[in-house]
């Protein structure tokens, strides 16, 4: 995906739906093509177009093995899913098989372009020389690449937003609302559980000693075990 890349990709099979999506996108500005999501071409035509946003409209089950596919592909693309009276379960499953965020069409358009403005805020953020080191832990916002210990980790995309807001606030606790807005742009999952699944991953995927520690009844936060001894001396001096 190129730099500073503002092409956005409508997967869409309502054809008067995709145009209206795509004038009112293209009136703002935006560098947009569509397509039906039945295309059987349609990674090729992601390939040939090159976008830095797609937005889907299907159901559920073709947008969870979509996101499935198109993350074995491209980690970088942000995929937005384009829901309609989905249940909070659905939108938790197509998110951990790699969608970025999940909309609900029957939003005002502007609604939706705020979201998408944001998304690509996110990415110019990342197309910056910027890297987040914490201890062994190193993250390249270029290269999209997260090391530790000189071993390269694979992410998912929002592993890798989740593992960035971490680096961003390093030793403070983050609530659960707090990496709701940053991370998922959203409050609609109702509760803390997909968090918690992508926080496990995350635990995961960095290995030992656990980096990132649950502060019970307040949310998380990335913590090395020295600093967590210093703090806690810390703490038992201010109390006394």
């Amino acid at each position: 995906m190129q730099k500073n890349n503002s092409k956005i990709l409508i997967l869409e099979k309502n054809e008067s739906f995709k145009e209206l999506l795509k004038l009112d996108l293209v009136y703002k500005g935006f560098h947009v093509n569509v397509a039906s999501f039945e295309n059987k071409d349609a990674i090729s035509i992601i390939n040939e177009f090159e976008p830095a946003i797609i937005i889907l409209g299907s159901d559920f089950n073709y947008a969870k093995n979509f996101s499935k596919v198109l993350r074995t592909k491209d980690s970088k693309i942000w995929l937005f899913w384009l829901s309609e009276n989905s249940q909070t379960k659905e939108k938790i499953e197509v998110l951990e098989a790699g969608a970025d965020n999940c909309i609900d069409r029957k939003l005002p358009i502007d609604e939706i372009i705020a979201k998408l403005r944001t998304a690509f805020r996110r990415l110019n953020e990342n197309s910056t020389n910027s890297v987040y080191q914490y201890y062994d832990l190193k993250m390249d916002l270029i290269k999209r690449e997260v090391w530790r210990a000189n071993n390269l980790i694979d992410l998912r995309t929002k592993e890798f937003e989740l593992l960035k807001l971490f680096l961003q606030y390093p030793e403070e606790v983050l609530t659960h609302q707090f990496i709701f807005d940053r991370v998922w742009e959203s409050t609609f999952l109702g509760d803390s559980n997909v968090i918690e699944v992508y926080v496990r991953y995350l635990r995961s995927k960095l290995g030992k000693p656990l980096f990132i520690k649950t502060k019970r009844g307040k949310g998380y936060i990335l913590i090395s075990e020295e600093a967590q001894i210093k703090r806690s001396k810390i703490e038992e001096l201010e109390t006394i």
